[in-house]
């Protein structure tokens, strides 16, 4: 962005829009994006649970 430190907390909510739109013109993608990944790339062995991943000390 080449912004200084102070014009960067200058920026307005819109102002700030409009530079991450001029960044990333690609929208985001959609769930049913995700989805067709998950049905062509599907998981092959045990999800991975945080809950259980837990080391013993």
């Amino acid at each position: 962005m080449n912004l200084a430190p102070d014009q960067f907390w200058r920026l307005t909510p819109r102002e700030w829009r409009w530079l991450c739109a001029a960044l990333a013109p690609e929208p985001a993608p959609r769930r049913a994006d995700f989805a067709a990944l998950l049905a062509q790339f599907p998981d092959e062995g045990r999800r991975c649970d945080a809950s259980t991943e837990r080391s013993n000390p």
